[in-house]
């Protein structure tokens, strides 16, 4: 009897064990802010079908992009980065999306990931440019920066564009 009690007690603690979810040490969060200085802008390839602009390959590159991270003391991380943008405006509403496909290259590593507007926008010659909109990126970090991420979110109003942006290090 007293062997059935124990096999079933162990029998009982390995179920609960796997069951229950190992508790993994949360992520820093930490206050982000970029400076990219002046890039090199090249248009995209556009066209017009119905009432709907759309743009192909627009690229913003940044020789020198630093990232700063808010903490004691401020840590910077640099390097190039090339933002490519794909764009689609309805011409009638001004209702659109633009995606930037993100790449920053550091010495040990990269943060790669996508950074979307969707709102209203005008367009300037092949150029759609945001002017009232939501925006939402991540980027995740490869090499030494394996399993961080930085984390985008903003809005433009008025064609005023303001961010908060955050690093979550493991």
């Amino acid at each position: 009897m007293n062997k059935k009690v124990l096999g079933m007690t162990v029998f009982l603690l390995a179920v609960a064990m796997l069951a229950t979810p190992v508790m993994a040490t949360a992520p820093e969060k930490i206050q982000v802010f970029f400076f990219g200085g002046s890039g090199v802008i090249s248009p995209p390839e556009f066209w017009v079908s119905g009432n709907v602009q759309h743009g192909r390959g627009a690229t913003v590159t940044y020789e020198r992009f630093w990232i700063g991270m808010e903490t004691t003391p401020v840590t910077w991380l640099r390097g190039p980065s090339l933002w490519t943008a794909d764009y689609n405006v309805n011409l009638n509403k001004g209702a659109g999306v633009l995606k930037y496909k993100v790449i920053i290259e550091l010495s040990d590593g990269t943060f790669e990931g996508n950074v979307i507007f969707h709102g209203e926008f005008t367009v300037d010659g092949p150029f759609g440019k945001p002017v009232n909109c939501f925006m939402k990126g991540v980027l995740h970090g490869n090499g030494e920066y394996q399993g961080w991420r930085l984390d985008i979110s903003g809005e433009t109003i008025n064609g005023v564009l303001t961010t908060e942006i955050y690093m979550f290090v493991l």
